[in-house]
């Protein structure tokens, strides 16, 4: 049997992961004021980020804890601070940034993995994630029966579902901030970056 998914199976859960990562979330927040501040292709790395931490999730979710629990453990205590600092120091250049003059030619430059980690970090500090992956994936899948053509399918499942509900995201922030004048695109550059530090900020709250 090279598969233990049966059609409905997959359409029922890609239904639920469309629906889940459209609803307002502490990633989707992330992708829209990378994506509208610094331009598209920022708002795209942020998205791999994403993936990256729902996926280093899925695995866990699929295979059991003990899977990635040798290297996952030792950092869990540690991603929540990382996590929220490195969202605050962002959000921090973010403030101190000038919107580009020619807004359709040139946007402020910094380095793409800084988009990645902010996805990346903020995901891995959602412990959460783990519980609802766990909690999830029993209801589509025999997770008993599983086969490597599974895992697969539903990789690229979360990767087109997932990712591509926050492209969405970020391809309406990015064309709206470049409708804007550039005066309000300073504004909008200060509420990305309070966006950006709030959720640090948000974070540490929760870990006190």
């Amino acid at each position: 049997m090279l598969t233990s998914l049966t059609l409905p199976n997959l359409l029922a859960m890609a239904s639920a992961l469309v629906v889940l990562a459209a609803l307002p979330s502490i990633s989707v927040l992330t992708v829209v004021s990378r994506s509208a501040s610094l331009g598209l292709s920022h708002g795209i790395a942020s998205i791999v980020g994403v993936l990256l931490g729902d996926l280093i999730f899925i695995l866990v979710a699929l295979f059991g804890l003990s899977l990635l629990n040798a290297w996952l453990t030792p950092l869990r205590p540690a991603l929540p601070w990382l996590a929220a600092i490195y969202l605050i120091v962002l959000g921090y250049q973010l403030w101190q940034a000038t919107p580009p003059p020619q807004q359709l030619v040139t946007v402020p430059s910094a380095p793409y993995h800084s988009s990645l980690l902010a996805g990346l970090l903020i995901t891995l500090a959602d412990q959460k994630a783990i519980v609802f992956y766990l909690a999830f994936f029993p209801m589509f899948i025999q997770l008993e029966h599983l086969t490597l053509l599974d895992v697969v399918l539903i990789i690229l499942i979360t990767i087109m579902c997932v990712g591509g509900v926050k492209l969405i995201y970020a391809v309406v922030a990015r064309r709206a901030m470049l409708q804007l004048a550039q005066h309000w695109q300073q504004r909008l550059y200060r509420l990305a970056s309070l966006m950006l530090m709030g959720i640090g900020l948000s974070v540490l709250m929760l870990q006190v």
